[in-house]
């Protein structure tokens, strides 16, 4: 099976985290070339699995032991991909001289103030 779940079959909770395990080593990749346009396509394909687990939640497959280990590691990897998504948003901004603030707007948004635009070379 690819790392896509299609909307029109009923796939069984380890191969929606096969997909999804798959999936997150792929955006690992495009957080690391920094990568939009596989950024948003992982991020469709991610919607649809999310979808298909939703279903598969709601009717909870029978016993498995070594179901838990295979739910660990997908647990892992979505934490090891959601940190290098945030290291790699706070290098972007500080890069660009961004950084947050403690003080919020009226809207309870915290405030962000830019140092002076930094000369990236490459």
């Amino acid at each position: 099976m690819s790392a896509g779940v299609s909307p029109e079959t009923t796939p069984d909770l380890d191969e929606i985290l096969v997909c999804l395990r798959a999936v997150m080593t792929e955006e690992r990749q495009a957080i690391v070339r920094l990568d939009l346009a596989a950024l948003e396509g992982i991020t469709a394909r991610k919607l649809t699995l999310c979808d298909a687990l939703a279903a598969v939640v709601a009717a909870p497959p029978p016993a498995d032991p070594g179901r838990r280990a295979r739910l660990a590691q997908t647990r892992f990897e979505l934490a090891a991909t959601q940190a290098l998504a945030a290291a790699a948003a706070a290098a972007v901004a500080a890069a660009l001289g961004i950084e947050r603030d403690d003080r919020y707007d009226r809207s309870a948004r915290s405030a962000e103030r830019t140092r002076p635009l930094r000369t990236i070379t490459l």
